[in-house]
């Protein structure tokens, strides 16, 4: 409906649910006609907001892959983009590339 897809616009826009994720609640309300906000729920896909959370998810892709971070500091800058991705991956989505690019470079640095 006009109005669920307006919620969902809001949604978006309010920064309650990534574009990722967006896009996974728009696919489900096309197929059941539910409310997005009832879809983010039940699927998880809000928006990770906690930065102690959001840290942890960045610790864990930095120890999976140790070579990548030893490459990163020795001047192989565009491996930030390869972690952001990696932290998406492993977030499902779920946590904002800005975030997470803020708290990759904090860690790296």
């Amino acid at each position: 409906t006009p109005e669920n897809f307006a919620e969902l616009l809001t949604l978006l826009a309010g920064g309650k649910l990534t574009q990722a994720n967006g896009l996974k609640v728009l696919t489900a309300m096309l197929e059941s006609g539910a409310d997005p906000t009832h879809i983010m729920e039940d699927m998880r896909l809000g928006r990770m907001e906690d930065t102690a959370a959001v840290a942890d998810v960045v610790d864990r892709v930095l120890a999976n892959f140790p070579s990548e971070v030893d490459r990163y500091r020795a001047g192989e800058m565009q491996l930030l983009k390869f972690f952001i991705g990696m932290v998406m991956k492993e977030s499902e989505g779920s946590v904002d590339a800005g975030t997470a690019k803020n708290i990759l470079v904090t860690k790296l640095g």
